[in-house]
């Protein structure tokens, strides 16, 4: 065979195989140059509503205790745990037998310190009036000086 008959029959074979594969390419690129299918639906409008729940704990901003001024029992609860009060609302009401024999006792007990000044008073002036007599020590005078100021300390 010669030099040439062998190039003819080397191009005869690329040229099928060639051809072959460009059959195969060509339908696969056809249809990659097709437009897109787009699928059309009607637009319309819904509210819609989010609803979570959650677990959890809260506690008050602001918190207040509540002390009584005077001691004795709780017979009633005006106002419910919790509720807005105002300056002056009555909140709790406390016995008032046991109240009022506290009130008897200390205003006894104040009258009782009165009377103590009172005569701390008198003896300081008769201890005044004695030392300047030179009839009694210095001694009895700051006694009497330091009962009267005790006396006068019990009532405040």
């Amino acid at each position: 065979m010669t030099a040439l008959k062998r190039i003819s029959r080397i191009c005869s074979v690329v040229a099928v195989a060639l051809l072959a594969t460009l059959s195969a390419v060509l339908p696969s690129l056809a249809q990659q140059n097709e437009a897109p299918k787009v699928t059309i639906a009607a637009a319309y409008s819904e509210e819609l509503i989010r609803d979570a729940t959650f677990v959890g704990r809260g506690e008050a901003s602001d918190k207040t205790e509540l002390v009584a001024q005077v001691s004795g029992i709780v017979t009633e609860v005006s106002v419910p745990s919790g509720a807005a009060v105002k300056a002056g609302d009555i909140i709790l009401r406390i016995e008032p037998d046991t109240y009022r024999a506290d009130v008897a006792a200390r205003t006894a007990q104040l009258q009782r310190a009165e009377a103590n000044l009172e005569l701390a008073r008198i003896d300081l002036e008769r201890k005044t009036e004695l030392l300047r007599r030179e009839a009694i020590p210095q001694s009895e005078f700051d006694i009497a000086e330091a009962n009267a100021a005790i006396a006068e300390a019990d009532i405040n």
